[in-house]
């Protein structure tokens, strides 16, 4: 139910939205009624709904919160052709395909790579993470996935952390920040029907104070959504045993006061913004600061069962944060096959009980659980 409505963005807000309307006193049923059947649906998929594909290691930045180990070198990268093997290797439909890295837009057959999952299974919703340079790849980028299908949708989450010169600074790249907006004004008029970009940025300690300023502009000028996360700091990631811990980032994260700030800042910024995607990120926030301070998480975590990772050379894991537990090109690239295998099942049990911030585990565990989907709706 849920993979099926969030490969359709429209259907979906419009679904949520409506319930949103109800009476409060229906909705704490019809949240149960809708996570137990999401649960259902869960349980008697033969693949997962979402890959999380690092399509690339490659990125000129070197941003500390980056969760691609620094360095490490594990062979070539999948190409667009053993892509095509992967997605053909799927027992079932992969409705939502995300692509990041690294810097997406590096990978010269990015088009094709993401036209391997929408032949080959079917994936009618890409969303692409990118810093927004080089802007005309960018470009060409998103024109050319949405000529994969008709019925292909797409969201560009372009990194902006703070005015053009505080980006910099940040990403330690001269001229990235002029380069990420450049591509916002390019894409936002694009297909406003299949295509929505969006500012993503991230907070941490050292951009809080100039985040008005950036907000105010994505607001007055830019007239896209915002996007906030906190920014992934050292020690985020609680009873995941030491056997499967992958890597993690060791920066600072934000402090309780500082997290009460963003809280703040993101309620000011979307008080008048009732959409159901905006209500979600807020949600989202409120969650992450949830974990931080409980070291739980505060409800079942899909991660390996609705979302799988594939890292770029074709090891397979059930989250971000997760070590491999397959190794893709000893399986003649069959994910179908590694995804039923008990290495898969041994990597899920062993995150039983593991609780992290990491935001897209968090949107879709919230889907399938009757409390996430009511922190959803209120």
């Amino acid at each position: 139910m849920i993979a099926e409505l969030a490969a359709r963005p429209i259907l979906r807000e419009a679904a949520l939205d409506l319930a949103r309307r109800l009476p409060a006193g229906l909705q704490a049923p019809l949240a149960t009624l809708a996570a137990g059947a999401n649960r259902l649906a869960l349980e008697r998929r033969r693949g997962p709904a979402r890959l999380i594909l690092m399509v690339t290691r490659s990125c000129p930045q070197r941003c500390p919160f980056c969760l691609l180990a620094p360095d490490r070198d594990l062979g070539d990268e999948l190409t667009a052709a053993q892509h095509q093997a992967v997605a053909a290797s799927l027992p079932a439909p992969l409705p939502l395909l995300l692509l990041t890295g690294g810097e997406p837009l590096l990978r010269e057959d990015l088009v094709a790579v993401a036209g391997a999952y929408v032949r080959e299974a079917g994936t009618r919703q890409v969303t692409l993470v990118t810093t927004g340079a080089p802007v005309e790849r960018a470009v060409d980028a998103a024109r050319g996935i949405l000529a994969l299908h008709p019925g292909v949708s797409l969201a560009v989450h372009v990194a902006l952390d703070g005015l053009p010169a505080n980006h910099d600074a940040l990403r330690g790249t001269p001229g990235l920040g002029a380069q990420a907006l450049d591509t916002v004004r390019r894409l936002r008029g694009l297909d406003p029907r299949r295509l929505v970009v969006t500012v993503q940025s991230t907070l941490g300690p050292d951009n809080l104070a100039g985040f008005d300023a950036l907000a105010a502009l994505v607001r007055d000028e830019l007239r896209v959504p915002h996007k906030l996360q906190l920014r992934r700091g050292a020690g985020e990631v609680f009873d995941l045993p030491a056997e499967v811990a992958g890597y993690w980032p060791e920066t600072p994260g934000l402090d309780a006061a500082e997290r009460a700030a963003v809280l703040d800042l993101a309620d000011e910024l979307y008080a008048d913004d009732t959409r159901v995607v905006t209500r979600r990120l807020l949600a989202l926030l409120r969650l992450a600061d949830q974990v931080i301070v409980t070291g739980q998480r505060p409800f079942p975590c899909t991660a390996g069962r609705f979302d799988a990772v594939l890292w770029p050379e074709g090891e397979l894991s059930v989250c971000e944060a997760c070590q491999p537990f397959v190794d893709l090109r000893e399986l003649v690239l069959d994910l179908g096959r590694a995804w039923r295998s008990p290495a898969a099942d041994r990597a899920r049990a062993l995150t039983a009980g593991c609780a992290c911030t990491l935001p897209c585990h968090l949107t879709s565990s919230l889907l399938h659980d009757a409390a996430g989907l009511q922190e959803l709706l209120r």
